[in-house]
């Protein structure tokens, strides 16, 4: 079975650039239980055609996705202040899903849907993110990333991601094992 490299990414949090202001009709929407559903939209939407997909089968689903989510919430990992849906009008078209783990700040998902790709919703959300992460005063943010996706990895590396180290990962098979980093 083919394996993915993947890196782990860190960020520094004593600079980080001003988060851009989302221009109407997109609006913040803080995250809430019960957006569950919404959320697992715009989340099978964003990871459906991508690489990860292939990596965590997951994400090809509405139920799979909701999985994702509700293994977080139940671990009671995700950092709500720094974990937001971006809606376009009233169509859910990015996320960004934040956890707390010994005391560093994890993106554990960034979506954006393909058709609204490449209007600076990624940058935004992982910006907002890493500014909660600072007032949370964590010394770093950490995210993993798949080599073949270029245009997640450029974007981490603008904003001051480094690399700090690389893993292989198989295709998941077992449903237990859909969430873990």
């Amino acid at each position: 079975m083919k394996s993915y490299l993947r890196y782990r990414m860190s960020h520094d949090l004593n600079e980080i650039a001003e988060v851009p202001i989302l221009s109407p009709p997109f609006s913040w929407v803080p995250w809430h239980e019960n957006w569950i559903v919404p959320l697992s939209d715009i989340m099978m939407k964003s990871f459906a055609d991508t690489i990860d997909a292939k990596i965590f089968p997951n994400f090809i689903t509405r139920s799979g996705c909701q999985k994702i989510i509700t293994y977080l919430l139940e671990r009671k990992q995700i950092i709500q202040q720094s974990t937001w849906l971006i809606f376009h009008r009233q169509e859910g078209c990015a996320f960004i899903q934040s956890v707390l783990e010994n005391q560093t700040g994890m993106i554990q998902n960034l979506g954006v849907t393909p058709n609204f790709r490449r209007n600076g919703l990624a940058k935004a959300m992982l910006l907002r993110s890493l500014w909660v992460f600072r007032i949370m005063n964590l010394a770093r943010a950490e995210l993993e990333v798949s080599a073949e996706n270029s245009a997640a990895l450029d974007l981490y590396e603008r904003l001051g991601f480094q690399i700090t180290g690389t893993t292989f990962r198989t295709p998941v098979k077992d449903d237990s094992l859909l969430c873990q980093n």
